[in-house]
């Protein structure tokens, strides 16, 4: 750890030197600043298994948001700002099959994306405040047209809670419980066991290589004492339309972060509109002493300190073409297991089909998606109010989602 941290800080040295070399004294000097944003809502039919609903959503794949870049750019060096800032009025990540943790949802869940500063030149890109780690979307690789629907980690019913039997000391069913948002009795989350290993946005700083030939690299050092270090590729071999990513992060010791995580993922997708994608990470946590197992007194769903390396593979495949005119029609299938997402012998699957229609001319994606999500408990389990044991009894879930994306 200590040997990564010095060579992030020796690349972190640099990159200031290498700022401070430039001369920017330039009496041309253009200022710029720009306004933007988007609003990304949806409309989900649910079913846990034990009840459907219908539920209306902010959609946290990408969520509505606006902000702020200004910029002062010289022949030899480029200074600017972003600030941009999110709203959520009923996040998918939060309200499940109801609205119980959503009672707020006319002012809804609000925060800082961006609070930012950064310096350009011909030998890279120094950023300092509250944004993207070196890591953030290394997991992303996708040019399937359909991220804003459909994309690793995020199923769009991660906020929903699984169902499961109640079983007798016979083993006999009573019913079901869960499934609620709350994460009482069986209501494990889809986000607990369905990890989205990835970079992030923190108080860091950061440095970006020049690209060369397609190549990217990238450094970073946040709050937490969190080291990120990231190398990417974009280009076109052969008519075919290459994007891949690749990073590791570490980070100290703790009860409630992992100590290491590794990213990886590629996309190509062919001039005739066929495209595949895949991405994979592992995350670890060692030498805890923790149980951190969900259902066990004191820890909490979804802990990350048992010991565990949950793994994320995530596959696609799609076609793109604009059949009407009017933008490109994204068309997908996508497949995702993790193991091990809150304790050892978990598995959590999910199958999902889209299609995202582009309005090139309105700056619009329509969209609409079916997701089945399925969840094998690694362990029996047992709480004492209901009593629930069951390896296998946690039902399906079916949903499906419609929405739009309006940027501006």
């Amino acid at each position: 750890m200590k040997t990564f941290r010095l060579a992030l800080l020796g690349s972190v040295v640099a990159g200031v030197g290498a700022m401070a070399a430039v001369d920017a004294s330039a009496a041309d000097v253009e200022k710029s600043v720009k306004m933007y944003g988007q609003v990304n809502r949806m409309v989900g039919i649910q079913d846990d298994g034990k009840a459907a609903t219908v539920n209306h959503y902010d959609n946290n794949i990408s969520n509505s948001r606006v902000g702020i870049d200004a910029a002062a750019k010289s022949p030899n060096l480029t200074i600017g700002a972003k600030f941009e800032w999110s709203f959520e009025a009923g996040s998918n990540n939060d309200a499940a099959t109801s609205q119980t943790n959503n009672t707020n949802a006319s002012r809804g869940v609000q925060d800082i994306r961006h609070s930012d500063i950064y310096f350009a030149t011909q030998y890279g890109k120094l950023s300092m405040g509250h944004g993207s780690s070196a890591a953030k979307d290394a997991a992303n690789s996708d040019l399937s047209g359909t991220t804003v629907a459909m994309s690793v980690g995020e199923p769009l019913s991660r906020g929903m809670g699984f169902s499961a039997d109640i079983l007798d000391a016979a083993g006999v069913s009573q019913g079901t419980v869960g499934g609620a948002a709350s994460n009482t009795s069986a209501a494990i989350q889809v986000a607990d066991v369905m990890l989205r290993a990835d970079g992030a946005r923190r108080n860091r700083i950061r440095y970006d290589t020049p690209r060369f030939a397609g190549f990217g690299a990238a450094v970073s050092h946040g709050q937490a004492d969190v080291s990120e270090y990231r190398l990417d590729y974009a280009g076109e071999l052969f008519d075919t339309k290459l994007a891949a990513a690749v990073a590791a992060q570490t980070a100290s010791a703790s009860t409630t972060q992992f100590e290491r995580m590794y990213i990886s993922s590629i996309s190509a997708k062919h001039k005739s509109g066929v495209n595949l994608t895949y991405s994979y990470a592992v995350q670890n946590q060692n030498g805890s002493t923790s149980t951190g197992a969900i259902g066990v007194a004191g820890t909490g769903t979804g802990s990350n300190t048992d010991g565990r390396r949950p793994a994320t593979h995530y596959s696609k495949i799609g076609y793109s073409r604009d059949f009407f005119g009017i933008g490109d029609t994204n068309l997908a299938i996508d497949h995702q297991i993790t193991f091990d997402g809150s304790r050892g012998g978990d598995r959590a699957v999910k199958w999902g089909g889209g299609v995202v229609q582009n309005l090139s001319a309105y700056g619009t994606e329509l969209y609409a998606t079916y997701e089945n999500v399925s969840y094998t408990r690694g362990s029996t389990r047992t709480l004492a109010t209901p009593s629930v044991t069951n390896v296998n009894g946690y039902n399906e879930i079916n949903a499906g989602y419609f929405g739009a994306r309006v940027k501006f």
